[in-house]
């Protein structure tokens, strides 16, 4: 990867279909392209100008899991500037988009939402039983 391009492969080199015509950031760092050590799974690949994927693939289906792992390296030494990065294809019915995440993953807002509807409603409980239990009685 450098400032012009974006190269990510992950998974083994199988036979692909290129996806051509699509919008999204034209790179996700500025580090150097380097390959992973070891990959496993269907392949995945995003160039500059087109994407790679498994042949025979469908709209809307999932991709199967892949992995590709870099020994003794960081994000800081891929380059990866940290960040959530989307592009998107087709129209209408035949419509997709790609999403990778680099750094930590951060909980969406309904994720956030729930969680704390969960702790309210918790302390709540406890709070309500610790009164309902409470007797005061005067000698």
């Amino acid at each position: 990867m450098d400032s012009s391009t974006a190269r990510l492969f992950i998974g083994q080199a199988f036979e692909t279909d290129l996806v051509i015509g699509f919008t999204g950031p034209t790179n996700f760092g500025t580090g150097p392209f380097k390959g992973a050590n070891s990959e496993t799974g269907v392949r995945v690949g995003i160039f500059t100008n087109y994407f790679e994927l498994p042949s025979g693939y469908v709209s809307g289906t999932a991709l199967q899991t892949s992995t590709a792992t870099w020994n003794a390296t960081s994000f800081a030494d891929l380059g990866l500037t940290t960040g959530t990065y989307t592009w998107s294809w087709g129209n209408e019915a035949s419509a997709d988009t790609f999403t990778i995440r680099v750094g930590a993953v951060v909980p969406e807002p309904a994720t956030w939402a729930m969680m704390l509807i969960g702790f309210g409603s918790v302390g709540f409980a406890m709070r309500r039983r610790s009164a309902v239990g409470t007797t005061v009685s005067h000698a």
